[in-house]
């Protein structure tokens, strides 16, 4: 990609396009299977169009000032790095998060997270309820959660590095009073319970890590530019979530709920560990793509 060749937006797009696809060929299954997305979102962010402006302009030459900025970003891309870091925001729920470096891109299937405790939080029967959102990495789950529901949403993660993107992204997107702890998954919300600053949660979300560590070492061996801190869920991808279930029925609500986003091939071992703890109304939610997504389940105090 350079001066030399027809600098026109939809010319310049195709030469990155077959750039990306060569640079990416070997990269990690998923992080580089849409060359022609990437060139495209990296071109809009570079021109500060949207696409469809950019569609709309394709037959246009190129400024100088947003080529350059398109080759650094392009050349970003081919060093592995993830188009929403390079771009420094991913969307999620229709909102932009900042994010970098450090922390958790946020995904689609999250939302399915974000959907269930929804539903959940319009069949309670009271206002202003508390929601604890634990691994919250970016934020995106609180946040939303505090922006499309009347509710107290306080989170927690263990990176202080994810809870200054948190931090950020709330302060971004006008809800402020949401409370970001450092600590070890539910550590921060049981020590504000046990000393009365804050009443028990009536939900808490969680997007743990889940991924066996086999793979994550697998990924990180191969450039992998996420956090291994927030993937790595133990030598079968479930320690992290046993560990929350336990600790989530020290700290719900009496009838509140746990729900936990796991991986595709989770959901029967999952449940089991939710009844092992001695949740009652356990159920599994299903993503777009039909795969268990979401494990919920209820905490009645004895």
């Amino acid at each position: 990609m350079g001066r030399k060749t027809d600098n026109r937006f939809r010319s310049i797009l195709q030469v990155a396009t077959d750039r990306l696809r060569a640079c990416l060929a070997d990269a990690p299954a998923g992080s580089g299977e849409t060359p022609y997305l990437d060139a495209l979102v990296l071109l809009a962010h570079a021109a500060s169009m949207t696409k469809e402006q950019l569609f709309a302009t394709f037959e246009d030459r190129i400024p100088g000032s947003v080529l350059t900025r398109y080759e650094s970003f392009i050349a970003d891309r081919c060093d592995g790095i993830p188009v929403s870091y390079v771009r420094g925001v991913k969307e999620f729920f229709a909102r932009d998060f900042l994010v970098g470096p450090g922390v958790l891109v946020p995904r689609p299937d999250t939302e399915i997270l974000v959907e269930s405790a929804l539903d959940e939080l319009d069949r309670l029967d009271h206002d202003n309820p508390h929601v604890h959102d634990c691994c919250t990495g970016s934020g995106c789950v609180a946040i939303t959660l505090a922006c499309e529901r009347n509710c107290s949403v306080t989170a927690s993660d263990i990176s202080r590095e994810a809870l200054s993107y948190a931090r950020r992204n709330a302060v971004a997107l006008a809800t402020p009073s949401t409370a970001f702890w450092h600590g070890d998954l539910l550590a921060p919300l049981r020590t504000r319970i046990a000393d009365r600053e804050i009443t028990r949660p009536a939900i808490i979300t969680a997007n743990p890590p889940y991924v066996a560590d086999n793979e994550v070492d697998r990924l990180t061996d191969r450039g992998w530019p996420e956090p291994a801190l927030a993937l790595a869920g133990g030598r079968d991808g479930l320690l992290v979530i046993r560990r929350l279930v336990r600790d989530a029925a020290a700290c719900l609500s009496n009838g509140g709920c746990l729900m936990v986003e796991i991986g595709a091939d989770q959901g029967p071992a999952t449940v089991g560990i939710f009844e092992a703890a001695g949740f009652g109304d356990v159920s599994l939610i299903r993503d777009l793509g039909d795969r268990d997504r979401v494990c919920k389940g209820r905490w009645y105090r004895r």
